[in-house]
């Protein structure tokens, strides 16, 4: 005989066992969206660190330090020329030369391109040669010693020395002048000192008052 079929279970239970079956889906559906979301999330951050490009701290500067004030060092230094031996103050080892040149008076019996230089006290050039009338500004010698002596030296103007010279001679005894009133005898003209190489102080005496340098210099004189 057939066997009878199996009684079928009640409503209420097959309507549980469904839905614990859509549960367990909907449970297995999430979890594998959640995954999914998190290689997501995982594959992107890994992309993006490796995109980024490390940052560098700032280094620190060095900081400079205060620097200190130069404090100038003055002192003097003796300049020799010719028999004058005077002296000069400097700073720093710097001497003017419109300070040399205002007690010796070398512009003004030199003309055009002449040279001028400092020798220290060992005879080696110490500054220059320079020529006053290629330079505009002040000339300021360097590299001088506080207490030692210094030469100055000077070269006439190459061009100047080459071109003709006036003779000067002294006048005979017999050119006796008389100055003032007839009871006494004034200088006479050859009293002039610039044909002996020194420039005369008056020009009482003096046969060429205005070119008295010059005349003097022809003579011998070599300038203060």
């Amino acid at each position: 005989p057939t066997p009878a079929p199996a009684p079928m279970p009640p409503k209420a239970a097959r309507a549980k066992s469904v839905a614990k079956a859509s549960d367990v889906l909907a449970a297995a559906k999430a979890r594998a969206k959640g995954k999914a979301k998190a290689k997501a999330k995982a594959k992107a951050e890994a992309s993006s660190s490796a995109d980024e490009v490390p940052k560098e701290e700032p280094k620190e500067e060095p900081k400079e330090e205060p620097k200190q004030e130069h404090v100038p060092v003055e002192g003097k230094c003796k300049v020799r020329y010719n028999h004058y031996n005077q002296d000069f103050p400097i700073v720093d080892g710097r001497l003017k030369w419109e300070d040399v040149d205002e007690e010796y008076c070398i512009s003004f019996v030199f003309k055009g391109q002449y040279s001028i230089k400092i020798v220290g006290p060992d005879g080696a050039a110490v500054s220059g040669p320079f020529v006053p009338a290629d330079i505009e500004g002040p000339i300021i010698f360097e590299g001088l010693t506080p207490d030692a002596e210094h030469k100055l030296e000077v070269e006439e103007d190459p061009e100047l020395a080459k071109g003709p010279r006036t003779a000067y001679v002294a006048a005979s005894s017999s050119n006796l002048i008389k100055r003032g009133d007839e009871s006494g005898m004034g200088e006479d003209s050859a009293s002039c000192s610039c044909l002996y190489g020194n420039p005369c102080a008056s020009a009482y005496s003096c046969k060429d008052w205005n070119n008295r340098f010059e005349v003097a210099k022809k003579n011998g004189w070599k300038g203060f």
